[in-house]
């Protein structure tokens, strides 16, 4: 099973759980108890990181060594490792490290396998409450699915034609910078009916779940957004469609004039507007370093049904 078909994508996804299963277990124990081991990362602002970021790595790192050790790993808290075979595991350990030190259980787990093309598989797991989030677009049956103490079943966005009738979630608007992000930001946030503040990566579950409809975020990297972009991209016709190329695709991007914004179909022309920057990470000569100015609205997010 060296490479990533619609036959073997059942194989990656139960992967891909055991995973996520196996962060729970290592990252649960510092959740509102343990001792953090607190770090920071940065030298001229707040980048923190904890035990429970390095453990909930590490658990993933063993269980990819030990099952797939010729797949590369591209991690936030470890260094990378080369792919062999043209496959590598792209890893947050915990998204939202400033939650998850405060005690909010808006944090996640992310996983993505990215094939040197396009993120294949992507989860979201959010280990206190219980629920998961999966995206396998290029399998036999591509859907979207959320498991929860419920059981599982498909995800689905909800209808939104209007910026003035959307919901949505940013981390924090002082995450963009004084200049033209800021003010893109403001201008957005003023069209829409509500917007909440600190999600992290559970602001695009809920989009996913049809339960807000936009998020606008800054400064991302490659294991922030692999996750999702897989979770995002949807079958049609035969072939993958994008509202949005994602970070992960090796094609050239081409900035358009006019970029575009999609909320349920309905498209909204915001100009210059550009509100969300997203950094490609360097694994070998896999991911080129890049930097890419993207919107990211529903159709990005989750398959339609």
């Amino acid at each position: 099973m060296d490479a990533f078909t619609p036959a073997t994508a059942p194989a990656f996804e139960r992967l891909a759980h055991e995973m996520a299963d196996a962060a729970r277990r290592a990252v649960l124990p510092y959740f509102r108890g343990g001792e953090l081991s607190l770090e920071n990362k940065s030298s001229d602002g707040f980048d923190p990181v904890t035990a429970g970021d390095r453990a909930a790595e590490t658990a993933i790192r063993e269980i990819i060594a030990a099952q797939r050790p010729d797949d590369g790993v591209l991690g936030e808290e470890f260094p990378p490792i080369e792919s062999k075979n043209g496959l590598t595991w792209v890893l947050d350990p915990i998204d939202g490290t400033r939650a998850f030190m405060s005690g909010i259980p808006l944090w996640g787990v992310l996983i993505a396998l990215f094939d040197g093309d396009r993120p294949r598989l992507g989860l979201i797991d959010q280990p206190h409450i219980g629920e998961r989030f999966v995206g396998v677009p290029d399998a036999t049956a591509p859907l979207a699915m959320l498991y929860d103490r419920f059981g599982a079943r498909p995800l689905k966005t909800r209808a939104c034609s209007r910026l003035e009738t959307a919901t949505l979630f940013t981390t924090s608007p002082a995450l963009f910078n004084a200049g033209s992000e800021r003010a893109a930001y403001d201008k957005v946030e003023a069209s829409v009916r509500l917007a909440r503040y600190g999600a992290d990566c559970y602001g695009y579950a809920m989009v996913a779940a049809g339960q807000a409809d936009l998020v606008v975020e800054a400064g991302l990297a490659a294991y922030d957004v692999q996750a999702l972009s897989a979770l995002a991209r949807r079958r049609r016709r035969g072939r993958d469609r994008l509202a949005r190329r994602s970070c992960a695709s090796r094609r050239p991007y081409r900035r358009r004039r006019r970029p575009r914004a999609a909320c349920s179909g309905a498209r909204f022309a915001l100009g210059r507007l550009m509100v969300r920057r997203v950094r490609r990470e360097k694994v070998a000569d896999t991911i080129p370093e890049r930097r890419l100015d993207a919107i990211h609205f529903k159709e990005w997010f989750v398959p339609r049904i």
